[in-house]
């Protein structure tokens, strides 16, 4: 935040509303912090309820698809996060715009800081599904305190992307593990 308080001091000569930018800045930096927060503490929830104490339904396998990419069959040995030359892959590489999992990361998380459910087409139909599985399965999860009102769109579509991408790294070893553990016929 030093950077964008120096920069606004910088373009706004008046004092008063350098400070009432910056402020309004923070706040909806934390507000997106926040909701990507909440989603990654309901994620983990929702992961724990359904591999760890085996409560996986057949319909969690979309909910995972839309999560983080689905794993294939073949085993984790030799994924090493290089191409076919052995250069390093960066995972933001992969990333194209407007992706699936990105769209449902971002729907959830607008669900999260506005509190309305998704619209009705079929990726706002799973996301409305994935949030009644979420309280079919006890876990909490509220509305993102947003007290400025700031339009949830905007505020979380760097979080989303910042999600997705995360999700990614961290599971692209472990999926491989997932995949073990759920019943072939489902996958």
């Amino acid at each position: 935040m030093g950077l964008v308080r120096t920069n606004t001091q910088k373009a706004v000569d008046d004092i008063a509303v350098a400070t009432d930018v910056q402020r309004c800045i923070e706040q909806v930096v934390k507000v997106a912090a926040d909701a990507k927060c909440t989603c990654q503490e309901v994620i983990g929830l929702y992961l724990d309820a359904i591999f760890v104490k085996g409560k996986f339904v057949q319909s969690d396998q979309v909910f995972l698809d839309h999560l983080c990419p689905r794993a294939t069959p073949t085993s984790s040995e030799g994924n090493t996060g290089a191409d076919e030359n052995g250069n390093p892959v960066d995972v933001l590489d992969d990333l194209t715009d407007g992706t699936n999992q990105e769209k449902f990361i971002a729907m959830f998380l607008r669900h999260l800081v506005s509190g309305e459910q998704p619209r009705k087409t079929s990726l706002g139909v799973i996301c409305t599904n994935f949030i009644t599985r979420l309280s079919s399965l006890g876990i909490p999860f509220g509305k993102v305190d947003n007290p400025m009102g700031f339009p949830a769109a905007p505020v979380v579509r760097s979080a989303a992307t910042q999600l997705e991408v995360e999700l990614k790294n961290h599971f692209k070893n472990g999926s491989h593990e997932i995949h073990e553990q759920v019943p072939g016929d489902i996958i």
